[in-house]
């Protein structure tokens, strides 16, 4: 049987690759490849960065897409989730 394995993360290290400028970016095209598979109405938007990593959020911008997106979950499917 094989030995068990440790992993110790070192929290510091993580926070600031999870912080960094290159993996929000990264994080906003992904965003915007999802608003972009929703259709129309439908934007990404960065963020305010925390403590412990880069955020993007994924909504609708009008009224026709929020109706769409409460009868067809279109989010959900953009994501990859049906």
């Amino acid at each position: 049987m094989a030995k068990k394995i440790k992993v110790k993360l070192k929290s510091a290290g993580a926070r600031a690759l999870l912080n960094d400028t290159a993996v929000a970016s990264l994080l906003m095209s992904e965003g915007q490849k999802i608003a972009n598979r929703a259709g129309p109405g439908y934007e990404a938007v960065a963020g305010t960065r925390g403590q412990t990593r880069a955020r993007v959020f994924i909504g609708t911008e009008t009224t026709e897409a929020a109706i769409d997106n409460a009868r067809n979950a279109t989010l959900l499917r953009a994501l990859g989730g049906g």
